[in-house]
């Protein structure tokens, strides 16, 4: 099969590259719902590697693949062994009597760097969910030096499916701003393909997952797919809150507080937080960043191992009709490791420090609005602490909209507990992270709006 030559445009999204559409792509498009059978629940360990990367196992043509589940995310990406700096275990297509591929080449742009994928169809088993000839990317090329570091074989997107069709029309627009119409016809195929193919989630008739990791380090952390809603359940202890905006798992954030320190609302606008899985830690507007700097650079008695942290105050979030509070090792921890000068503006402890080790903020710097307020990103910390449950609007449609988000503190090991929002458990110890600088993944979304200071919904 001869591919079409590519196309370069400089855009904020995570597909910049594209190229033509081959006659097997167009004979393949269809809707792929119902093309999974649905399973009424699975569940998957998520392996911890460092705590700085979870991983679950999915199946491609056959082939055992780990990848990292990511609600920032739209589509499933497989990097295959023909990408040399992809690392080891790739997929191999050839080994795939399933395979098949089209003729649709992207570059997707992730915060550590871009890779080059083209599109392919497989059968793919999530746990005990099949879906056969699911769409998905094959990474052939990256320009990712991280990857040498990481434990996974793919990416799992599983951010609201409907967002990939808009975002594929925001880029057709932007390039037809920028004058560039020789690319028309090239976004025009990127739309056709999002609204022809169906996300993994969407093929297999999803409506709910839940995310939740161990509040222990170097503990497991649990995905359900196809979970219970907090209704169906009986729980009263989950509150649900609705999603804001199209892209993004994201909802209204009242305001924060650390301490006896306020932040947010004003009366006059709200803010946002974006729940991530893809994201290593806590993303905060920089006057928190700084005054949690300044705070721990105060405290007497804190040690290089941030052994006893708690004096420190937890950060409570006003979201929905609850407070959610996150303990200090949510946003500090042990610096270990080399300095990843692609991070040191978002790590300011780092900055200052220039040298492995030590105790310090692991907040990442993120001075970002919205239409609706200064943005969030709680990343897996969150998630060391409340179980979540993402539910979708329905499964008949190939692209749903992200409907609700619900959460509920967990034991520990991932289990919901009847504890109440307003305990704020200032009297548990709660055990401290090390932060490996190189290890920090940044998704290319939030680095884009760290530079613009805009994101949108």
């Amino acid at each position: 099969m001869v591919l079409a030559s590519r196309t370069v445009v400089a855009l904020l999204g995570q597909v910049v590259v594209v190229g033509s559409l081959s006659t097997q792509l167009k004979s393949a498009q269809r809707s792929q719902i119902g093309g999974g059978k649905r399973v009424s629940s699975v569940q998957q360990d998520l392996v911890n590697h460092d705590d700085m990367e979870y991983t679950a196992r999915i199946t491609v043509g056959g082939q055992e693949l780990n990848v990292v589940v990511d609600t920032g995310s739209y589509d499933l990406l497989v990097f295959s062994n023909k990408c040399t700096a992809c690392g080891t275990d790739g997929f191999d297509s050839s080994k795939s009597d399933s395979f098949s591929s089209g003729g649709l080449i992207v570059d997707h742009r992730f915060g550590s760097g871009t890779c080059n994928s083209t599109d392919a169809y497989d059968d793919v088993l999530l746990g005990e969910l099949v879906s056969n000839h699911q769409s998905f990317w094959q990474v052939e090329e990256a320009n990712m030096p991280v990857l040498a570091k990481m434990n996974f074989q793919g990416v799992l997107g599983v951010g609201p499916p409907n967002a990939a069709v808009q975002k594929a029309k925001d880029d057709a627009m932007a390039a037809k701003y920028m004058h560039k119409h020789d690319l028309e016809q090239h976004y025009a195929e990127l739309i056709e393909h999002a609204e022809s193919t169906s996300s993994l989630a969407s093929s297999l008739g999803m409506e709910t997952f839940s995310f939740c990791l161990g509040s222990a380090p170097g503990s497991l952390g649990t995905v359900l797919w196809q979970d219970s809603t907090p209704e169906e359940r009986g729980d009263a202890s989950f509150i649900t809150v609705p999603v804001e905006g199209e892209a993004y798992w994201a909802t209204k954030l009242q305001n924060v507080k650390i301490g006896d320190k306020q932040y947010g609302t004003d009366g006059s606008d709200g803010g946002m937080a974006i729940v991530d899985t893809g994201t290593s830690l806590i993303a905060a507007p920089a006057k928190v960043v700084d005054m949690v700097s300044e705070m721990l650079a105060s405290l007497p008695g804190l040690d290089d191992e941030c052994s006893d942290v708690s004096s420190l105050p937890n950060i409570e979030f006003n979201i929905g009709d609850g407070i959610l509070s996150l303990p200090p090792s949510a946003y500090a921890g042990k610096i270990v490791g080399d300095l990843a000068s692609s991070e040191v503006d978002g790590l300011p402890s780092l900055l200052q420090k220039r040298k492995s080790g030590g105790c310090g903020s692991t907040l990442l710097k993120m001075d970002i609005r919205s239409e609706q307020g200064d943005v969030w990103v709680l990343g897996m910390p969150f998630f060391r602490k409340y179980y979540t449950t993402f539910q979708l609007d329905g499964a008949t449609s190939s692209r749903p909209a992200a409907k609700s988000i619900s959460f509920a503190q967990h034991d520990g090991d991932c289990r919901p507990t009847t504890s109440s929002f307003l305990q704020l458990d200032q009297n548990k110890k709660h055990q401290t992270f090390s932060v490996d600088p190189s290890m920090v993944k940044v998704p290319g979304w939030l680095r884009a709006a760290r530079q613009t200071g805009w994101l949108k919904l």
